[in-house]
């Protein structure tokens, strides 16, 4: 299954429009360590936890799911994963947290807000 990529200037024009999105950084976990910055709003997903978060997925809007590997291995991956759990509405970033931040477009500081597991799944 081929997930559908957006580009970081997609992306920001949605942002912009205030259209509904959920942002789900998917690095690795040595990745995330050494990362300072995220994009705005963006939740924490430990990309091999994903059946343990769905709860706090929202179904009904976009998912945007970005990483920071080549060819945005890991974020195909949690992405694939979320479609093939009836998320339908799921893509993922072109060139990830690296292209986002080469394009130029605004990064916040590191959050450790992440996607905490279900009660159901603990």
């Amino acid at each position: 299954m081929d997930v559908p990529r957006l580009s970081p200037q997609e992306l920001n024009a949605f942002l912009r429009q205030g259209e509904p999105v959920t942002l789900l950084d998917a690095r690795r976990s040595e990745a995330w360590a050494q990362a300072d910055r995220q994009l705005p709003g963006a939740l924490r997903l430990e990309p091999e936890r994903v059946a343990d978060v769905l709860g706090g997925i929202p179904q009904r809007q976009a998912i945007v799911v970005y990483c920071s590997c080549p060819n945005e291995a890991t974020s195909a991956k949690v992405a694939e994963n979320l479609r093939q759990r009836n998320f339908s509405n799921v893509f993922v970033l072109y060139g990830g947290f690296n292209g986002w931040a080469r394009a130029g477009l605004l990064t916040e500081p590191r959050s450790d807000h992440r996607l905490e597991p279900s009660p159901a799944s603990l």
